[in-house]
């Protein structure tokens, strides 16, 4: 019965405010930032990409042609053509 007196529950509730789960962080410009993808090759930053709001990091493509040092379209000329399934791109529609 004692946890039913005021003070206690006063007590519990200022504890909760002070220790409890908070959504102000949501909000906050720092939380914000996002992160990314880049690719360092030599000692050199050579691709770069944002990560955006829908948490997209860039294209594969991108990020494999600027690993091993080639464009996309010299990637696809040493690369084997796609199959079916992996030419495939869903969308929202």
């Amino acid at each position: 019965m004692w946890l039913l007196k005021p003070w206690v529950l006063k007590n519990v509730v200022s504890y909760a405010r002070s220790f409890g789960s908070s959504t102000a962080d949501v909000s906050d410009a720092k939380t914000k930032l996002l992160g990314g993808t880049f690719v360092v090759r030599n000692g050199e930053v050579v691709y770069t990409h944002r990560e955006t709001s829908s948490f997209d990091n860039g294209d594969a493509r991108e990020v494999l042609a600027a690993a091993l040092g080639t464009t996309v379209a010299g990637l696809a000329a040493r690369l084997p053509p796609p199959t079916p399934s992996e030419a495939a791109v869903c969308s929202r529609e």
